[in-house]
């Protein structure tokens, strides 16, 4: 009998198991674990089966109550706090700001890992339900034509971070969409209009699953909607307004696997007097993508790569003259 006794509390020691719901934002996610060890990370324990997948028919457990931790889960670039509004304007130079210039981003988390002694045997992480919204839009003013101006500038972009506890083991994930501005701009005459486009995009889902026996990519389709912005306050030319929002979406898991979406969202524009009638504003896009994973641990605090994938091409998306809005000159002060 004391035998026995000794041998429970022994396994309650070395092993837990349970099942949880969490929440990012108000959106319920389910997590799964069995952990054995004693260990208290992922790095030490001698063996761990963990799974966090969305459950929406729990959400009510995560309905907003007044707490700051039930605001929407997001992540972006220049973007206030719900990731659907810019953060501010962007200069360019002294004829050239970026108005409306953000990208934000919601989704839920999925994440599956087994290890043992601290190594990843089994690994997937990415992002589902993924909506991206944001713009590019850039006011030209000033009264004589000038030369091209080139550059790029980094958009504010700070990393989101949750954590959630799997028995007394701690999980710590980290979201970012690192992102920058590359612009080539320059005015022919007197002008001063706003040009560029809104984008929506239901992106779907992505992510990586990796073992020592190889890796698959998980992505489904997307779909996207441009919406074309351009307005005229005065005007007798047009416009270089060439830009592109270049970024990654970051996912990184407990420090032992990341994941990342990589584009460029170019959107190579002109003002133009048409036919001398009208003012046209038009836009080519080319967005190539792609995607990248790493499986990794520390040793003696030095980061050491187990398996490597990518980068590879997800998509790449091209349309000329893809955006066409014009204004009739009448319209228009010149």
């Amino acid at each position: 009998m004391k035998s026995s006794i000794f041998a429970a509390v022994a396994y309650s020691a070395l092993a837990e198991e349970g099942q949880k719901t969490v929440c990012l934002g108000p959106r319920a996610h389910l997590l799964t674990y069995t952990i054995e060890g004693e260990g208290k990370t992922l790095q030490t324990v001698d063996s761990a089966d963990i799974d966090i997948t969305r459950t929406a028919d729990k959400d009510e457990m995560c309905a907003s109550n007044g707490d700051s931790d039930d605001a929407l889960f997001c992540f972006g670039a220049n973007t206030d706090e719900t990731c659907t509004h810019a953060g501010g304007p962007l200069t360019f130079s002294d004829n050239f700001e970026c108005t409306n210039c953000w990208a934000g981003i919601t989704a839920d988390l999925y994440y599956s890992i087994s290890t043992t002694f601290g190594v990843p045997t089994k690994a997937e992480v990415g992002v589902r339900n993924t909506k991206i919204l944001g713009a590019l839009e850039v006011h030209a003013h000033g009264d004589a034509a000038t030369e091209l101006t080139s550059g790029s500038i980094d958009l504010f972009a700070p990393e989101a971070h949750v954590n959630f506890m799997a028995g007394s083991i701690p999980l710590n994930f980290t979201f970012s969409l690192p992102t920058r501005i590359d612009y080539n701009l320059g005015l022919k005459g007197q002008l001063d209009a706003i040009g560029g486009a809104d984008l929506d995009v239901d992106f779907g889902d992505h992510g990586v699953s990796v073992s020592p026996t190889g890796f698959h990519w998980i992505n489904t389709p997307f779909s996207a909607v441009l919406d074309p912005v351009f307005t005229v306050n005065t005007g007798d030319s047009g416009a270089d307004m060439g830009v592109a929002l270049a970024g990654s979406i970051h996912v990184e898991a407990n420090d032992m696997i990341w994941y990342h979406v990589d584009f460029s969202a170019g959107l190579p524009s002109k003002i133009v007097l048409d036919d001398g009638a009208q003012l046209c504003f038009e836009s080519d896009i080319d967005v190539p993508v792609n995607q990248e994973a790493e499986a990794y641990k520390y040793v003696l605090g030095k980061k050491v790569t187990l398996y490597h994938y990518g980068p590879s091409e997800l998509t790449h998306i091209h349309q000329d003259q893809a955006v066409k809005e014009c204004t009739p000159l009448s319209a228009v002060v010149v």
